[in-house]
């Protein structure tokens, strides 16, 4: 719908100000913004250059709120893509320039996740300690440690203690967080960066697992690898068009009309409790000389009310649909949920690739589950595939077009 909106505001947009208007720029920021929410990567980097080439013909410098907040939506999208190196160069190119500008630097540079894990995949770990110390305390201070946001900066300080090698703090830490980010995870709802940095986050805990595994220190964290990560690759795989199927199924596996529309109520006081939780964090960042006491209280009062309202129709469906949260937010299955639905003669071999590993699963209907983790990640398993299919499919004109097959 937002991209619908925002396509009609850039046909008007170019009539009244022209194709390269800084009108017209700003309306594609937005746009690349909808791109990115929807995990259309690629199209969202194509329209951001060229919000940034408008914006750069119009006279704008870099130091402006429009080409700061921009810059930092490109480097939003390197992170989407991994592409963290030339991320973390966008973002230290507007820390340069808002070295004058404290509200901004802190609004778009110190309070974008992105920033935070680009850091610590190009190795400023000891940088990124500084920025998380202070979320932390103030994210937790203002929402709780059960809230979303302070369980992500957690999440964020354990990956960072992960790669200072101080593994006791980092599972502490993990220990603590991913349960809150695995429970709540529904309110990143549809939005791709987000399910992103959540993805990034649960795959260090991945990597982290591994090394206990492989250390053999599973007894000392009391903890058993295999099921645990076989619960957290469940957590990570499941896609927006699951997640909008699985409401989408719940609303249709109603068996009464009243029913169906309880659960679409219900959703749609999700997603504005979302979107009024994303207000409210804005308005609490902004300088307290800034900030509007009556604004605050009536949208903190606001989302109490709509909270207290989404509870109520979560109990009256749970009453009259105990199913609907396997549809909404269906929970990972355990490796004992999976042998209980096996055949006494059967096995499942479940293999999960990863940025540097493949994980490999063999449960049989009785027995102890084996585990590895091998040395094969994603990348490399891609150019394994291709280099058979080419083999497999050549589409050859003549016989010596025909590879040789390995």
């Amino acid at each position: 719908e937002a991209e619908v909106e925002i396509r009609e505001i850039l046909r008007q947009s170019r009539g009244f100000g022209g194709k390269k208007s800084s009108m017209t720029a700003d309306h594609l920021g937005t746009f690349a913004r909808i791109m990115l929410a929807q995990g259309r990567v690629q199209d969202a980097e194509k329209i951001i250059k060229a919000t940034i080439r408008i914006m750069k013909a119009s006279g704008l410098s870099d130091d402006s709120f429009f080409m700061a907040k921009n810059n930092m939506l490109w480097g939003n999208v390197l992170v989407a893509r991994r592409n963290f190196t030339e991320a973390m160069k966008l973002f230290d190119k507007t820390r340069e320039s808002l070295r004058d500008n404290q509200y901004l630097y802190k609004k778009l540079f110190e309070d974008n996740p992105g920033v935070l894990i680009s850091l610590l995949k190009t190795g400023r770990t000891e940088e990124a300690m500084r920025f998380i110390a202070a979320k932390y305390r103030n994210f937790k201070e203002k929402f709780g440690e059960k809230h979303l946001k302070t369980a992500e900066v957690l999440a964020t300080r354990a990956m960072a203690y992960a790669q200072m090698g101080e593994i006791k703090q980092a599972m502490k830490d993990f220990s603590k967080s991913i349960p809150i980010l695995l429970e709540k995870k529904e309110h990143f709802g549809h939005d791709y960066l987000k399910n992103q940095g959540f993805q990034i986050l649960v795959e260090a805990y991945i990597d982290l697992l591994t090394q206990v595994h492989e250390e053999k220190l599973e007894k000392d964290f009391e903890i058993n690898v295999s099921a645990e990560i076989f619960k957290l690759f469940q957590a990570i795989t499941g896609s927006v068009v699951q997640r909008a199927l699985g409401e989408s199924g719940a609303r249709a596996a109603a068996v009464n009309p009243d029913l169906a529309d309880l659960a679409r109520r219900e959703q749609d006081a999700n997603k504005q409790l979302n979107a009024l939780r994303t207000i409210l964090s804005n308005v609490l960042d902004m300088p307290p000389d800034q900030q509007n006491p009556d604004a605050l209280k009536d949208l903190q009062a606001r989302i109490g009310v709509l909270n207290s309202a989404r509870t109520t129709l979560i109990d009256e469906i749970k009453i009259r649909f105990p199913r609907y949260a396997d549809f909404t937010n269906p929970q990972p299955i355990t490796l004992s949920q999976v042998q209980n639905h096996l055949r006494p003669d059967e096995v499942l071999i479940s293999i999960y690739p990863a940025s540097n590993q493949t994980y490999v699963w063999a449960i049989p209907h009785n027995g102890k589950v084996r585990f590895a983790a091998v040395d094969l990640g994603k990348q490399q398993l891609h150019q394994i595939v291709a280099k058979l299919r080419r083999a497999l499919d050549p589409e050859p004109a003549v016989f010596g077009d025909i590879p040789e097959f390995d």
